[in-house]
């Protein structure tokens, strides 16, 4: 694959990739996720001392995450939309296909987060996801040095 064409320069993709999947690797330490430090109720200004409604919290964030998503409408519109026209006559099929694997991944996505959520709690087990992450980031760096210059 030819990516000089476009201006990327195939010999700084393997210096950036070979840096960061070597990143953390000579210290030893891993790369752990931070926590998020506690932030304040957003208050009524109407009424500062009222307390937000559960319900209408988590239904406004639900809302505010599905539509002001900026990737729900590139995969929705651009891409289901593009790929829609390689199958004439099949579109309600791929639309139908479309929300049965939407309706089985998100909640997997979600029971499986919690599912592991202890072990993922643990340094060790991010140390190891890391180490897995820069190797996948070396090969590609490789791949891209062997093809690509």
């Amino acid at each position: 694959m030819d990516l000089t064409h476009r201006g990327h320069r195939p010999a700084s993709g393997v210096a950036l990739r070979s840096w960061c999947g070597s990143l953390g690797r000579a210290s030893g330490r891993p790369f752990l996720p931070r926590r998020c430090p506690p932030t304040d109720v957003v208050r009524d200004p109407i009424n500062p001392d009222a307390q937000p409604s559960p319900t209408r919290r988590a239904v406004t964030t639900a809302l505010a995450l599905t539509w002001l998503n900026p990737a729900m409408y590139v995969d929705t519109l651009v891409m289901l939309g593009s790929l829609s026209t390689h199958f004439p006559g099949e579109q309600l099929s791929l639309g139908l296909g479309s929300m049965a694997g939407t309706l089985l991944w998100f909640p997997v996505l979600g029971f499986g987060a919690a599912a592991l959520s202890k072990p993922l709690s643990r340094p060790r087990v991010w140390t190891w996801i890391n180490c897995a992450i820069g190797c996948v980031i070396l090969a590609v760096a490789l791949n891209l040095a062997l093809n690509a210059l």
